[in-house]
């Protein structure tokens, strides 16, 4: 598989269909970023995404996504509210990120999620709309934080599904960290 989704076999792998069809990335903050969906209803067919950035750029966005959680409605757990409180001692308000605990800072976000304690890297499904779901997995190690998901109409979460996007995760990451993503 190649390192990020920008080659149709990639993309083919995760999703387990042919998915050619470029989309746009609006608003897109990541070092790079690819999403492509298929012909001829971007909309019902699987979408894959692949974004990675620098992890104190990510972590510069943590104060926002804790507000976003307590927010939710969802009630969290005495644990959950600890790992968020971990992060943002860490984070701060988000200016000036120091590089090297911006991974910590992700392992406390994950664990918060239901991660382990120690989880650089983690995989989760959610559901994105009505009968849409998507298998989701990050990575952060080296300084980056990378993602890669898979979403759409047909996407159950299977354990398959979960493991083909650790798999392609692992690799973009891996092309990340060494600079050689090939996402144009």
């Amino acid at each position: 598989m190649s390192a990020s989704c920008s080659t149709e076999p990639a993309r083919r792998d995760l999703a387990g269909t042919t998915v050619n069809t470029r989309v746009d990335v609006e608003g897109a903050t990541a070092d790079y970023s690819c999403r492509f969906g298929t012909e001829p209803n971007l909309a019902r067919g699987p979408l894959v995404q692949v974004q990675s950035l620098p992890a104190e750029r990510w972590a510069s966005e943590v104060p926002k996504l804790i507000d976003q959680l307590r927010s939710s409605g969802n009630p969290l757990a005495t644990t959950q509210k600890d790992k968020l409180d971990a992060a943002l001692r860490l984070v701060g308000d988000g200016t000036d990120v120091d590089p090297a605990i911006a991974c910590d800072i992700f392992v406390n976000v994950a664990a918060a999620n239901g991660a382990t304690d120690d989880a650089s890297r983690v995989v989760s499904v959610v559901e994105v709309s009505p009968g849409v779901s998507a298998v989701s997995a990050q990575t952060c190690t080296d300084q980056r934080v990378t993602s890669v998901v898979l979403s759409g109409p047909d996407v159950a979460g299977s354990p398959a599904e979960q493991d083909a996007a650790l798999t392609a995760l692992d690799l973009a990451h891996e092309a990340a960290v060494q600079g050689t993503s090939d996402v144009d």
